[in-house]
């Protein structure tokens, strides 16, 4: 996190001293189809394919999740936006501005798998010391500059993305 934010003031101060408009978007839980395994929606969606019991931390944390094609088009508009002059320099976030526990990410990912929650084996796992109970972001500057705000919420995003997993199974294979 910490060399995220001095890469944007980074680029924020060069930009500024050559005189080049430049923007940095601090995206925030971005889930989507086809995420790395390592990822909270995709390592999920592995072990309970498989009926494994997945461990997990209380999941008490609250983050911001967004779905990729509401990031994909937040980023769209800021481009269009600087090139045509109607976006000022600075950092925005790029985020929905609501927070999702992440016990309840979970449960709407076994859900929508047509699942058992039992498989979601909260407080297995410590929290981690370096991670934070709230990250949720204030999108209130890019909504009035780009007059955007996300489509998707939780519910429809893990919806897609599970769809999205079950498509692309092979025939012999399949999620309850």
């Amino acid at each position: 996190g910490a060399s995220k934010a001095a890469g944007g003031m980074l680029a924020l101060e060069v930009g500024q001293a050559m005189a080049v408009p430049t923007t940095v978007l601090r995206l925030f839980n971005v889930y989507g189809p086809h995420e790395a395994e390592h990822r909270l929606a995709a390592a999920l969606m592995h072990a309970l394919s498989k009926g494994q019991k997945v461990a997990l931390s209380a999941g008490t944390q609250a983050r911001d999740f967004i779905y990729i094609d509401d990031v994909c088009e937040g980023m769209w508009r800021m481009l269009q936006g600087m090139l045509s002059g109607h976006v000022a320099s600075g950092a925005y976030n790029l985020a929905t501005g609501q927070a999702t526990r992440v016990a309840d990410f979970a449960r709407l990912v076994a859900r929508h798998m047509q699942l058992p929650e039992t498989l979601l084996d909260f407080g297995a796992l410590p929290l981690r010391a370096d991670d934070a109970p709230y990250m949720v972001g204030d999108n209130t500057q890019l909504q009035q500059c780009l007059q955007w705000k996300p489509l998707w919420g939780v519910e429809a995003g893990i919806r897609a993305i599970v769809q999205t997993a079950v498509d692309n199974l092979p025939a012999q294979i399949e999620i309850a």
